[in-house]
């Protein structure tokens, strides 16, 4: 897929090389999604004790593209098997058939990428897929846009994670770096940079070992309106903990 701006290579494994003509950049494996345990309920996310973590390069997708003269388009499915709910997942067993569906969009003039991803998610419960978009720019703080004007966020907040259970503090719950933006969120340096535009959950949190990756939240699913003693939120429930949300 090319047009002026951007390349775009399908790899094997489903990931996407894009490649900013502008700048001469490539940028490796991009739209990995990413599974894993939730849980939280409906106030905050949180992960299992025992979790598993699972990415779409796990598994063989089938790739379709077509091209016109003023667009591309790329249809990249995978069948996903996951855990299907909590239990399983602390068993490292995966029982269940998780169907996904990204399509890409690459116009004439564009130096944007359109994607559309749909999941069939009526089998699994409790858990969170996220798409992974790496910058391969190791960044201290994320940018993006809020209500009135755009925000600079540190990508770990250190201090606060030393202190949040030490016994002087005793905070009630873990200082995060998960965030939210109003329209978009990007990590750059003075040559390069991407910029990821949501439309879905405005959520993101930035990870890898040189906090390079932007992951955004594509959905989380819980049981719960509100539990007791999560990982990020030991102690006290927030909201009422008997109340299911089984549609939630």
């Amino acid at each position: 897929m090319e047009n002026e701006a951007l390349q775009i290579t399908i790899n094997d494994n489903g990931s996407l090389d894009i490649l900013d003509k502008k700048t001469a950049t490539t940028y490796r494996n991009q739209t990995i999604l990413e599974e894993n345990g939730d849980d939280g309920h409906s106030f905050n996310y949180s992960p299992p004790r025992n979790d598993l973590k699972i990415q779409s390069t796990e598994f063989k997708p089938v790739i379709k593209v077509v091209n016109s003269a003023i667009l591309e388009v790329a249809t990249i499915t995978y069948e996903m098997m996951v855990p299907k709910d909590l239990e399983e997942r602390a068993e490292g067993i995966q029982s269940t058939r998780l169907s996904v569906t990204i399509v890409v969009k690459l116009a004439k003039g564009q130096s944007t990428i359109d994607f559309e991803v749909a999941i069939d998610n009526r089998w699994v419960d409790s858990h969170r897929l996220c798409a992974l978009f790496d910058a391969g720019i190791a960044s201290k703080v994320s940018t993006a846009d809020q209500q009135f004007g755009l925000i600079q966020r540190p990508v770990v907040r250190r201090s606060e994670m030393d202190l949040w259970q030490s016994d002087q503090e005793k905070w009630d719950e873990k200082p995060l770096s998960i965030e939210t933006c109003q329209s978009f969120v990007t990590l750059n340096d003075a040559q390069k940079g991407i910029a990821i535009f949501p439309k879905g959950v405005r959520e993101y949190e930035i990870v890898g070992e040189k906090y390079d990756t932007i992951r955004l939240t594509l959905f989380r699913t819980y049981g719960y309106m509100g539990k007791e003693n999560l990982v990020y939120r030991p102690g006290r429930a927030s909201g009422e903990s008997v109340v299911k949300t089984p549609n939630a």
